[in-house]
């Protein structure tokens, strides 16, 4: 599902990430590496196989779509470092000669050198053309805001008052923000605005949602 935002034209797509293909640039957000091993240490029973998991979804995008930059809009990993950061190691090593960038969140609290390590650029925002990406809101930039960190979603309601929710992408006038990648995130249900849009993801579909509530 393609967008225009300030004249580029973005793609969403169902498996949660934004794409620019004038500048082959895949947008990931919040994949929140290592959520799972901080709950079982917590001693919250979670499956131990989701970073694993999360990994094959990321390969199988960076597969279809073979940016030539790939930037992690904040929130790779949930806080200190876990074997998930080796497990992400060695998938950013079969990358070849893709460019990798950090958009620094407030969850990515490691030291700097580990993400030097992994080949990560980090930054704090990324501007291009009219556009800026961030981990969370920047109000008042004069550019486009395009951000994570929300996890945002929508729930829909039936007649019989049945509801079903969905992560979504959530367009506003000056910005937009964007779902969560990680398998273990959850999602809140967004504020919906006159005027603004917002796309469902519904399995390998991006739809947009013609009566979403908060």
């Amino acid at each position: 599902m393609i967008i225009n935002v300030r004249g580029s034209e973005l793609s969403m797509c169902a498996e949660k990430c934004l794409w620019w293909e004038q500048y082959q640039t895949l947008f990931i957000a919040d994949v929140h590496f290592g959520k799972s091993n901080h709950f079982r240490k917590a001693g919250i029973g979670v499956p131990l196989r989701v970073t694993e998991e999360e990994v094959v979804k990321l390969q199988k995008v960076a597969d279809k779509y073979r940016p030539q930059r790939l930037v992690f809009l904040g929130d790779l990993f949930h806080s200190e470092y876990n074997r998930s950061v080796e497990v992400f190691s060695k998938w950013l090593d079969g990358l070849g000669g893709t460019e990798t960038m950090l958009v620094k969140g407030n969850h990515d609290i490691m030291l700097d050198e580990i993400y030097d390590t992994l080949g990560l650029h980090q930054v704090e925002v990324l501007q291009q053309d009219g556009l800026l990406f961030s981990h969370d809101a920047i109000q008042d930039t004069g550019f486009y805001n395009i951000y994570g960190h929300v996890h945002p979603g929508v729930s829909l309601y039936g007649k019989a008052r049945q509801s079903q929710r969905f992560p979504c992408f959530h367009w506003k006038e000056d910005e937009a923000v964007m779902p969560a990648f990680g398998l273990f995130t959850g999602f809140v249900n967004v504020k919906v605005n006159r005027g603004d849009r917002v796309f469902l993801i519904a399995g390998t579909n991006v739809v947009e949602a013609q009566s979403a509530e908060k």
